[in-house]
């Protein structure tokens, strides 16, 4: 066996472990996600609080249980990965509890809540279908809400969904994570994460090019 095949050997054993550990969370993950995604499509006078307050969740237990806790233990960067996680973590609960401007999710009938619905779709059902289909099925790969990348993804998705301007500090550390997923992808063979590299540049771009239209056309009226 060569030492790739003994790191990937480590790498999805890593994973198998560490998903058989936190088992049920990946029920209470999913169960946030899809609440997150209802209340943005019927808006409630609380979905701008209970939805970064979600998305914190989602955040806090990559950085935390994922990547400090578990693995940390198969290299040490991990740990420093895992306050990146954290500090957007703390993002979220600072934008969706007081910091301006504040967030605000709705879905419109528009190109970016669809741009949205499909990062969403694809966090939460085909991130782990291409993982099944490449031969690494659960337990032994990322799952939505417990792994990072596919958290990454789906937040984009999210942040599509918003009728308001998103602030640009809540963009970076997900764009960072989403240019990391091409390290994922061919030295790790997640392949999923061709996913996550995607998604994240082009949510950056669209979400930055959509709040400078609507502030636009706010200037114009």
């Amino acid at each position: 066996m060569s030492n790739v095949d003994s790191v990937l050997k480590a790498l999805y054993g890593m994973f198998e472990t560490y998903n058989q550990a936190v088992w049920p969370m990946h029920i209470v993950t999913y169960i946030i996600g899809i609440l997150s995604l209802i209340l943005a499509i019927k808006k409630t006078k609380h979905s701008d609080r209970i939805i970064p307050a979600l998305l914190c969740f989602l955040w806090m237990w990559s950085g935390i249980a994922f990547s400090i806790i578990f693995f940390s233990r198969v290299n040490s960067i991990w740990n420093r990965l895992g306050f990146i996680l954290i500090m957007q973590s703390l993002l979220f609960l600072m934008y969706g509890f007081g910091f301006k401007p504040p967030l605000s999710f709705k879905m419109r009938k528009d190109r970016y809540s669809i741009m949205g619905i499909v990062m969403i779709f694809y966090a939460l059902l085909l991130y782990p279908l291409i993982g099944y289909l490449t031969g690494h099925g659960y337990p032994g790969y990322p799952i939505f809400g417990t792994a990072p990348f596919p958290v990454c993804i789906f937040t984009f998705g999210m942040l599509l969904c918003t009728d308001k301007r998103v602030t640009t500090p809540l963009l970076i550390i997900p764009l960072f994570w989403s240019v990391s997923g091409i390290i994922n992808m061919t030295i790790y063979r997640v392949y999923a994460d061709i996913g996550a590299f995607i998604f994240g540049i082009a949510g950056f771009i669209i979400i930055l090019y959509r709040d400078k239209q609507r502030e636009s056309q706010k200037l114009i009226l």
